[in-house]
């Protein structure tokens, strides 16, 4: 299966490419009132309202900051629909076989197990797999948050 990798706070994630639509430059984000820390705010993508979410924020890892790579995956997030997910750099499409991909380690890794899918190696490198979906339930958990 297909993945799309890229780096958040120097670390290395996945998402299938199934579920990545596209990516964009950082836009512009309109800061919505009452969000979670985590969710930046919105932006207007091809007559979507789509939820910019820093993921680094959601997994405690410190900001980072903005650069000429920082930019967007957007992404299928289920019944929630888009989220662009604010990433440092993408790095490339990878081939990772289903009997690769071992559950997440309980420890050792940023991000917690709960909001990843799996973990593999592509190369030398160890590619954490991140289950969007699970992400933005975090979210829609947090005190006076919701996610568009």
């Amino acid at each position: 299966m297909s993945y799309l990798t890229f780096l958040i706070g120097g670390e290395e994630y996945a998402l299938a490419l199934e579920e990545a639509r596209e990516v964009i430059a950082y836009p512009e984000v309109t800061v919505v009132p009452r969000r979670a820390a985590a969710i930046g705010g919105v932006i207007h993508l091809r007559g979507n309202i789509v939820t910019i979410v820093d993921v680094a924020a959601v997994f405690g890892i410190p900001a980072t900051a903005t650069t000429k790579w920082t930019c967007v995956v957007v992404a299928e997030a289920g019944d929630a629909g888009l989220i662009g997910i604010v990433v440092d750099r993408v790095r490339e499409v990878v081939e990772l076989a289903a009997d690769t991909i071992q559950p997440p380690p309980l420890f050792g890794t940023s991000g917690t197990p709960r909001f990843l899918r799996g973990v593999s190696a592509s190369g030398d490198r160890i590619v954490r797999i991140l289950d969007v979906v699970a992400v933005v339930e975090e979210l829609a958990r947090a005190p006076g948050a919701e996610v568009a």
